[in-house]
């Protein structure tokens, strides 16, 4: 299932997972003069995975780094989570967050 969402959204974004592109992710927040809301921070993001997969039947962590022309452009948080026979696609356990973008 992951990786079918994941080319969906391959032929929409220039992307990479977060969990093949943590470092950029890192980096994003690093560089971005300081500011990058909490809710987008790298650990935060492992964080809320981590507590929300013991709140969902299952939860499978989409988050991606988008990228314009090879260049990092942002940041988005995303998972979708499954309960009983519903699935939904979210962040941090509700609705879809918009990306951060640089």
């Amino acid at each position: 299932m992951k990786e079918a969402l994941i080319e969906i959204l391959r032929k929409h974004i220039e992307l990479k997972e977060l969990e093949e592109d943590s470092d950029t992710w890192r980096s994003i927040e690093n560089n971005n003069n300081g500011y990058v809301p909490v809710d987008y921070a790298h650990d935060m993001v492992v964080y809320q995975n981590a507590y929300f997969s013991d709140v969902h039947d299952e939860l499978t962590d989409i988050s991606i780094v988008i990228y314009n022309g090879g260049t990092a452009a942002g940041i988005w948080p995303l998972s979708v989570a499954k309960n009983t026979q519903n699935y939904e696609i979210g962040s941090w356990g509700g609705g879809i967050a918009s990306a951060f973008t640089l």
